[in-house]
């Protein structure tokens, strides 16, 4: 069954190629946003791993960024991960993947926690809550 092994939200990522593969850099992790004002478009990055997950097969991966009050999905995106059989002699809890999304002029109209759930093929490994203050008041 797979699960998330770790996941970081940060003001932004970079993954760049190099001659050993693809290399991925988190840039100032944060544990509350705090955009100028409140409402406001915000952009941000959200990194995870997943493992536990048949690499030899296709996965596919949903993310579900929430308001506050769970009444609105700000972001839903989906794709699928192609199968791979680079790892396919290692036990399958420790195959997996690692996740880099920006996410661009994200909508906060109101202060509180935010969360992202992740979903592999259709089973929810979690929802991770983020709080969201503005600096300033308007």
């Amino acid at each position: 069954m797979p699960r998330i092994a770790t996941f970081i939200y940060s003001e932004d990522s970079l993954s760049e190629p190099t001659p050993q593969g693809q290399r991925m850099n988190v840039v100032n992790p944060q544990l509350v946003f705090r955009p100028l004002f409140i409402p406001s478009l915000f952009s941000f990055a959200i990194t995870f791993g997943i493992s536990g997950m048949d690499t030899t097969q296709e996965n596919k991966i949903q993310l579900l960024f929430r308001n506050p009050d769970d009444s609105e999905i700000l972001i839903n995106t989906d794709f699928t991960m192609p199968k791979s059989d680079d790892d396919s002699e290692l036990p399958i809890e420790v195959r997996g993947a690692m996740v880099n999304m920006n996410l661009r002029n994200v909508p906060f109209k109101s202060e509180g926690t935010y969360s992202t759930e992740v979903i592999v093929n259709g089973d929810s490994l979690g929802r991770f809550p983020i709080y969201v203050k503005g600096k300033e008041q308007v």
